[in-house]
């Protein structure tokens, strides 16, 4: 849809012409604002080659009467129609919304449930207008408004055309809608209720794939596509829908009118239903079509750790070494005959076993990586073979209590010389007797 500025000053009669919306060859769509109403509007004004055809005219004016009756909730209301300097136009409601065509070019495909709630309410304006006798007969996502609370809207009753067979061709040999959504006898010149349900069923194919049914450039092929062609089912581009869908959209899409469905409204409860029952994969199987779901995770391997602790939780510590601190011979003798004391006790007390209490083993599961390499202090996993042998089990750490000290026996005391004979002390070198001499002055 192309958007600009406006022309010239700006006004058409009583009306401001604020924006471009689009532009075809048949007509331009404004949103232009009513200063005598004091109203935003949608103003569709044809083009001057139009307004000077006669027939067209009067056609034209016939079928804007009978689209203004329209008053239904999918439908923007004409206000009134007309011809202002030259020009012959058409005022309608507004809606600040975005056509199918941009949802689909900034969201992508919709899920079948959201497809077929909007062509639900575009069915509801088709039966409406078909009821009134008017063909729209250029059913196309630019003509579908949705406004931000996901109601749609038809829009463009101006080439609408009275239910009374004629020809869907101008005088001047224009083919009134758009090639690529136009059913097959559209080319031939005929137009009904059915051609409509067709271009709607274009439109639900595309709003389900994000294409169209043909998607070729060349009108000749296109139309000879349309003819004699069957496009590719729906799911064959959207794994999201269902058979039964594929179904409802290629009898929307028949060549023969009277094979498709009789009424808008039929057609869009056909697909509300194809929807509602699709088949549901069993659990604990994949379903064919859907959206991609995480793979199941491996088992997660585990790391098992052993932990020796003391019974009180408190460290073990070696014996200190004795150290024995000579002063003199006399602190060396008593030193000498302590230990021998003491290795008497100790090898007349019964035997106790010394062993401190057995350790106990905590498992930590950690869960790591499979890119870790196993530790040392956990053998590896066996390697793959056709038949592989069990592991041999992991023979538990066995706690050695450190060997007791070994005691060896003393050496006999050495017996020292009498260096005092009698008792008696000597007296000093300087004459003055020893202070343990019996004549010593205390």
């Amino acid at each position: 849809m192309t958007r600009g500025i406006p022309l010239g000053d700006g006004y058409l009669g009583r009306y401001r012409l604020d924006e471009l919306l689009g532009s075809g060859g048949s007509a331009e769509v404004w949103r232009a604002h009513d200063t005598v109403a004091d109203r935003t509007v949608t103003l569709k004004l044809l083009a001057p080659v139009l307004t000077a055809d006669p027939e067209y005219r009067r056609r034209f004016e016939r079928e804007a009467r009978a689209a203004s009756l329209l008053r239904g909730p999918h439908v923007m209301a004409v206000h009134t129609h007309g011809e202002l300097e030259g020009r012959l136009f058409i005022d309608s409601e507004f809606v600040d919304g975005l056509d199918i065509e941009a949802l689909l070019e900034w969201e992508g495909p919709m899920a079948p449930a959201a497809a077929v709630d909007l062509i639900a309410q575009v069915a509801i304006a088709l039966d409406e207008a078909h009821a009134a006798g008017l063909i729209h007969r250029d059913v196309k996502p630019q003509n579908i408004i949705v406004a931000p609370d996901d109601v749609a809207y038809l829009i463009d009753f101006g080439t609408a055309l009275e239910e009374n067979g004629q020809t869907a061709i101008t005088q001047i040999g224009m083919l009134v809608g758009t090639p690529a959504y136009m059913a097959p006898e559209r080319f031939e010149g005929a137009s009904t209720p059915r051609s409509d349900i067709y271009s709607l069923a274009c439109v639900l194919y595309e709003c389900l794939t994000g294409q169209r049914p043909f998607r070729l450039r060349n009108p000749a092929q296109l139309m000879r596509a349309h003819l004699e062609r069957d496009p590719e089912p729906p799911s064959s581009l959207a794994p999201l829908v269902p058979a039964a869908l594929d179904a409802v959209v290629a009898r929307g899409l028949a060549k023969d009118p009277a094979q498709r469905f009789a009424s808008a409204g039929e057609f869009a409860a056909a697909a509300r239903a194809a929807v509602d029952t699709a088949t549901v994969a069993p659990p604990g199987e994949q379903a064919p079509s859907g959206p991609v779901t995480d793979a199941p995770r491996a088992e997660t391997p585990t790391l098992t750790l052993s932990i020796d602790t003391d019974a009180h939780g408190a460290d073990r510590r070696r014996p200190r070494g004795r150290v024995l601190t000579v002063a003199g011979a006399l602190a060396a003798a008593c030193a000498i005959v302590m230990g021998a004391a003491w290795y008497t006790v100790r090898a007349d007390a019964p035997d106790v076993d010394q062993r401190p209490p057995a350790p106990t083993t905590a498992v930590v599961e950690s869960t790591v990586r499979e890119s870790i390499p196993p530790t040392t202090e956990e053998p590896a996993p066996p390697p793959e073979t056709p038949e592989p042998e069990p592991p041999a089990e992991t023979p538990e750490t066995e706690y050695r209590t450190p060997a007791a000290p070994v005691w060896t026996l003393p050496p006999p005391p050495i017996e020292l010389p009498n260096l005092f004979p009698g008792g008696v002390l000597p007296t000093l070198p300087n004459g003055k007797p020893h202070r343990d001499h019996p004549g010593h002055p205390h």
